[in-house]
Parts: C-alpha cells; sequence; structure tokens
C-alpha cells in the first residue's frame, strides 16, 4: 500500500496547473536533452567499447535489476537499451498529461486524492526525477570514461564528489522507476485506465486494504520505490517559477557541456588536447553549479525515503 505512503509526504492542496507545467518542463528535458545527448552516447559506444571500471558496475547492476522486474535481452551496453526505450518514456510522459487534464480536478486535495489521481501525480513527480538524473548519469559515463583513457582528468574537469555519490547511490532506483515507466504504452495507459476511483487518506486506508486484498490497488508497488516522492514541488511550499526555471536552464546547458564532455572523451582516446574545450567544459560546470544550487538546498532538505 505504498501509495498511501507517497500521498502522506503530499502538501494539503496543488494546483494541477502546476503539475501540468512540471510535465512540460519534463517533457522538453526529455525530447530536447536526454534523447539527443543518449544518441549521441550510443552512437561513439557503438565503435568504442567502454573501459572503465564504473562505467562496467553499472553495465551489470542495470541489467541485474532490469531482469528482475522485466525479461530481456542483454545489450553490449546499457546505454543501448536505455536509448532503445526513451521514446517510449516520451509516449509514456505524453499519456499522463493527457489524464491529468481528463481525470484530475483543477485542485487536488491530499486528503480528497482518487487512487486514480495519486498514480497520475506520482508518475509526474517520478518522470521528472528519471529526466534530471539521467543527466548525471551520462555527465558520470562520460567522466568516468575519459579518466580511463586519459590515465586522469585535467584540473575542473573532475564530477563533483556530491555529483558521484548522487549517481552511485541513485542508480538502483533510477534504473527500477525507468522501468516502471518505459512499460508498454498500451500497458501503462490501462494501468492509469484501470486505477480505482476510491478516495485515499488515512480513514480509508484500511477499508480499501480489505477490498483490495486479492486485487492489488497499486500495480506498481512490487517495485519497491513507488511510494518516493522525486520532484520537492510537490512536498515543500517554493517559487514553483524559479524551480522550473532554473531547472530548465540547468538542463540546456548541461546539453552543452555532454556535447564537449564527449568530444573531450575522444580526444582522450585519441591522444589530443584543446584547452579551449577544456575551458568551455569548467566554465558551463560553473553556471550549472550556479543554477543548480537553488535545487539542490531544496532536495538536501528533504528526507526522500519511502
Amino acid at each position: 500500500m505504498s501509495i498511501f505512503n507517497f500521498t502522506k509526504k503530499l502538501l494539503p492542496r496543488i494546483e494541477r496547473k502546476t503539475v501540468a507545467e512540471d510535465l512540460r518542463t519534463t517533457e522538453k528535458e526529455c525530447i530536447n536533452v536526454v534523447m539527443p545527448s543518449w544518441e549521441a552516447a550510443a552512437s561513439y559506444f557503438k565503435v568504442n567499447k567502454p573501459g572503465s571500471q564504473n562505467v562496467a558496475d553499472l553495465h551489470l547492476s542495470f541489467y541485474r535489476i532490469l531482469f528482475e522486474h522485466r525479461r530481456g535481452q542483454k545489450a553490449p551496453s546499457f546505454v543501448f537499451d536505455i536509448v532503445h526505450l526513451l521514446p517510449v518514456l516520451h509516449e509514456n510522459i505524453s499519456i499522463v498529461q493527457g489524464a491529468l487534464e481528463e481525470k484530475v480536478e483543477k485542485d487536488i486535495l491530499s486528503n480528497g486524492m482518487t487512487m486514480k489521481a495519486a498514480f497520475i501525480l506520482r508518475a509526474a513527480s517520478n518522470m521528472s526525477m528519471v529526466t534530471r538524473y539521467m543527466m548525471s548519469l551520462l555527465n558520470y559515463i562520460y567522466a568516468a570514461e575519459a579518466e580511463h583513457f586519459g590515465h586522469g582528468l585535467e584540473p575542473g574537469l573532475e564530477i563533483s564528489k556530491a555529483e558521484m555519490k548522487y549517481v552511485e547511490e541513485g542508480f538502483e532506483r533510477f534504473v527500477k522507476l525507468f522501468t516502471e515507466y518505459t512499460l508498454p504504452s498500451k500497458d501503462f495507459r490501462s494501468m492509469i485506465e484501470s486505477a480505482s476511483e476510491v478516495f485515499v487518506n488515512d480513514r480509508t486506508r484500511d477499508a480499501v486494504a480489505g477490498l483490495y486484498a486479492d486485487d492489488p490497488i497499486d500495480p506498481f508497488s512490487n517495485f519497491g520505490v513507488s511510494g518516493f516522492v522525486g520532484n520537492p514541488i510537490y512536498r515543500v511550499r517554493l517559487m514553483v517559477a524559479r524551480w522550473q526555471n532554473d531547472r530548465y536552464e540547468s538542463a540546456k546547458a548541461k546539453k552543452q557541456q555532454l556535447e564537449l564532455r564527449l568530444l573531450y572523451l575522444q580526444m582522450q582516446k585519441d591522444e589530443k588536447k584543446d584547452p579551449i574545450v577544456t575551458k568551455e567544459i569548467s566554465r558551463l560546470q560553473d553556471r550549472i553549479d550556479s543554477l543548480d544550487k537553488y535545487l539542490h538546498e531544496v532536495e538536501t532538505d528533504l528526507d526522500t525515503d519511502n
């Protein structure tokens, strides 16, 4: 019944337009940043085998987690499977956008929310976490590979210890969420349509648990992360407009940096150097750190455990 744990963490009242804007930002990140960046990574790894131990460890973890929930064919690199599933993620984001407009009231009261509304809200929150994490993950991969092939990174090009910790500690959660939200779109749409309209709150919890004992009310509960609140705008009162603006401006800067990180990685393999590239990567990192400061300050104040 982790859907109850999810609703407990929400603000008492959330406007539907806030959720809609969050989904629009997530969709823009997915289309304009995540998809082209990961497609470029797939093109690189199609002809360049990963060499770092860090990336090899991620590869093994990805398929261990994936095969626990979904049968599939193991690719030479998990990057290829991620790229293959990104169009499905985008389509499922669109499905959630449509369901929000059709099924959710203008004002969302956490103590008067139906299971269907909670399912939609949780999907919006978690999808925003997935797209943001994927940019950090790719940055981590490029840095690890460049360090491996160049026997180290030039000063100023290392990723921070905090970023490394964020990627490494969040990887399992990311894979589980990514697995949830890249289910075939027909199945994902069916899940939303079949979600119950029963109200979910502390008063109804025991009754609902008994009523649905033989028919799981939360189809994602077995993934172990379905109670997670991925985006703090659903949990704390803050300047939503600033959050969304900084988030997307940071995403655009990360796309530029990832393009340069990939170029730098190729130069490391070819044993070449270009001070202009390294200086631009460092400059973009300063801009990203400035934009992310507010985002990280909010996130670090939250307990994101289920």
